[in-house]
């Protein structure tokens, strides 16, 4: 998307990819599947905690800004740390 309408409109084009995040839906799931998150939760290299929905709309922030003007075609991994465990 960003090759084809970065160029064509003059916009860039990023995902973000979040990692575990504590939303609603999350907190509703069965406790058995939260337990079982709790240690990897633990080391997050990041604070050691779950992602909030504050932490992704940062990001998500900053990529709709003009200081972001120089990104574009990636994925951004908002996840503390999560996946290099």
């Amino acid at each position: 998307m960003a090759a084809e309408f970065g160029p064509k409109y003059g916009v860039n084009v990023t995902a973000v990819n979040p990692g575990p995040v504590a939303t609603d839906m999350y907190l509703s799931a069965p406790e058995d599947l939260r337990k079982g998150m709790e240690d990897t939760i633990k080391n997050v290299p990041a604070e050691g905690r779950m992602g909030t929905p504050e932490d992704v709309a940062d990001i998500v922030g900053f990529l709709a800004s003009e200081e972001s003007r120089w990104v574009s075609g990636n994925v951004v991994t908002a996840n503390g740390g999560f996946l290099m465990m």
